[in-house]
């Protein structure tokens, strides 16, 4: 509480701020008590015999003065550890005791923050005797009595001192909601936590929290206390409905998820305002040694779903917690998931397939007990689901495509419908053509840059040009008898012509008057084109090096002329390395292409995928080995 004072306020002096903070008791004694018993004597020249008595002018110093942020000598003392100022200053005025600062914050607020414990002793026993008990329950402008201040700053002595002396101050809370036991656990002080434990003390913290959701994701021991203290915190929610075990499940400590589970089992059904049970959470986080505690304690978990109807390897799924879902695949008591389905009729593998999660795919397409032939509430199938998703003009090495090609090679089927109906709507893709003149545009760029870079290196030849007075080899290359100079002619004008023509190609389709199906055959086209390009001036920079290093640097010549002749075939095999671990996935080395394809299916598709994989392969193959043979063979006349 506030003491009224208001008529004795004034600024505190310089000398008597100073005095208190440095613990000069003898100038602040001083200053307090001014000597009033010297005066000046006025003489008037008219009459001598009567002189006029007054004091002398002093600047005099009240008790009550504060400094520019409203402290008292009570505070200034409290702040700076200063025993005897504190012990004169309220043996003087006690009622300084309850007076606060502009902030509110009593002397003892600054004690706590500064764990000046013989300040506050002080200040306790003139408080008793004064009867001013109910400051320790002051209150600054966040809320904050000075036992929350205490725990805090980490004084445990003060904590433990407070405590002694109104143990119901720790059932306060601050205007954040969290109490000092809150912040206690928060502080991880196994001290402090236990000095608090008292009957009357709050546990709660911000947004519906209490102490046992900070202490499961900090410290064992201190969630043992909790519960010790009062069991029934391991079932108190916060406001979105989470238990500590919620926590817990997030976090993935295993350890403290055994010690809540041991204690009160039941706290495993209980869902949050979403409807997600800690397994979901945990499945979510793919904290899999949380979801083995829970099955271990209570094995029906796997039979909880959350407010989608979805079990907890829909969440793996959606999450792409992999780990989760390979402990599915390896427990035979688990394989009823594998089929299960949500609210709205998906099972796994629909959300799998809506995810793009290809790697779950994989794994789901190898297992014997999954059905892929499944139909959601809209009569879709995941194959059904992977046609809707996958792009026109979608790179085959997309997620999409990959889930496509593994479902039809692994013998999943279409729901029935009308095929020639989604024929005759797929002929109208507005988004496809969108994408075809973005990429055309990009494909202009990269082909004008290889353009100006193959210009600029036909005249800066390597090994530079003959300048003597014979006038027939006047002007004309060093290099020029040289195959390797004529390999990088080759390839440096291979390379410029086929962007050129790539760039005049990719121009033509960036226009609108282009209908889409001349639009997707030149792109293809330019596509060819532009990798011949890049192959033919990755083949001139290195023929280049080749022919001003050969043959006194022969080696470093051949290394070079390796890497760049090496790098194209990388790119190539490096895109396609998810093809040829898709090929393993659906037995397509192993000879079982054709027993587990469904024929229906592939006649619904109207081709073959993995012959359209291999064809784009060899494509790919054929554009690197084309350039190859045009460049050197021609070099050799």
């Amino acid at each position: 509480m506030e003491m009224e004072m208001k008529p004795h306020r004034r600024h505190m002096g310089a000398s008597l701020l100073l005095a208190a903070r440095s613990g000069d008791l003898e100038t602040l004694e001083s200053l307090l008590s001014p000597d009033h018993n010297q005066i000046n004597i006025d003489v008037d020249v008219q009459t001598p015999h009567k002189p006029n008595l007054s004091p002398v002018p002093h600047e005099t110093e009240t008790i009550f003065g504060v400094t520019a942020g409203g402290n008292t000598l009570l505070h200034i003392a409290a702040q700076y550890g200063q025993p005897r100022i504190a012990e004169e200053v309220c043996r003087r005025e006690c009622s300084l005791i309850s007076a606060v600062n502009t902030r509110l914050d009593s002397s003892l607020h600054l004690c706590a923050k500064s764990g000046h414990l013989k300040v506050s002793e002080v200040i306790i026993n003139y408080m008793k005797k004064g009867g001013f008990e109910d400051v320790l329950r002051v209150k600054n402008m966040n809320g904050d009595t000075a036992l929350h201040e205490a725990v805090r700053a980490g004084h445990v002595h003060m904590v433990k001192k407070f405590i002694s002396v109104d143990a119901a101050s720790a059932s306060i809370v601050n205007n954040a909601g969290m109490s000092p036991l809150y912040l206690a656990v928060m502080r991880n002080s196994l001290a402090m936590v236990e000095a608090l434990l008292q009957p009357s003390s709050s546990y709660a913290g911000p947004g519906g929290q209490t102490a046992l959701h900070a202490a499961v994701a900090r410290c064992p021991e201190i969630t043992a206390m909790l519960l010790k203290w009062k069991p029934r915190l391991g079932r108190v929610s916060d406001d979105s409905a989470n238990t500590p075990l919620h926590y817990v499940a997030a976090s993935g400590d295993a350890r403290i998820a055994r010690f809540l589970l041991e204690h009160d089992a039941s706290t495993n059904f209980i869902p949050d305002k979403n409807g997600l049970f800690p397994i979901h959470i945990a499945s979510c986080m793919d904290n899999v040694q949380v979801i083995i505690e829970l099955l271990k304690h209570c094995p029906d978990s796997d039979e909880l779903v959350d407010g989608k109807g979805r079990s907890f390897l829909h969440v793996a799924v959606v999450n792409h917690s992999q780990r989760v879902f390979r402990y599915v695949l390896e427990r035979p008591n688990l394989e009823k998931l594998l089929n299960d389905q949500d609210y709205e009729g998906n099972t796994p593998l629909h959300l799998a397939v809506t995810v793009g999660g290809k790697e779950i795919v994989y794994d789901l397409i190898r297992n014997d007990r999954l059905d892929s032939g499944v139909m959601n509430n809209e009569g879709l199938t995941p194959l059904d689901l992977s046609q809707k998703l996958n792009n026109h003009m979608g790179c085959p090495l997309n997620a999409a495509s990959l889930i496509l090609r593994c479902l039809v090679d692994s013998g999943a089927i279409f729901s029935p419908k009308r095929f020639d109906l989604h024929k005759r709507n797929s002929t109208l893709d507005l988004e496809s053509e969108k994408l075809y003149i973005s990429s055309s545009q990009s494909l202009a760029i990269l082909s004008m840059l290889i353009a100006t870079v193959t210009f600029a290196a036909g005249f800066t030849v390597p090994g530079g040009y003959w300048s003597n007075n014979d006038s027939l080899r006047v002007g004309t290359a060093i290099l020029s008898n040289k195959y390797c100079f004529k390999v990088f002619l080759i390839s440096d004008t291979l390379a410029m012509v086929c962007s050129l023509i790539v760039t005049y190609w990719s121009t033509y389709l960036g226009g609108h008057m282009v209908d889409l199906n001349t639009r997707k055959r030149y792109w293809f086209l330019s596509f060819t084109v532009f990798w011949v390009a890049f192959v033919s001036m990755n083949v001139a920079f290195g023929m280049a090096l080749m022919a001003i290093l050969s043959p006194q640097s022969w080696q470093i010549g051949t290394i070079v002329c390796t890497i760049t002749f090496v790098a194209p075939l990388a790119i190539l095999l490096t895109g396609f390395w998810q093809v040829i671990k898709l090929s393993r996935i659906t037995g397509f080395m192993k000879g079982l292409m054709k027993t587990r394809q469904d024929p229906q299916t592939k006649m619904q598709l109207c081709e073959n995928w993995w012959q359209n994989i291999n064809w784009l392969m060899l494509c790919a193959a054929c554009r690197v080995l084309f350039a190859y043979v045009i460049i050197f063979g021609l070099a050799m006349f």
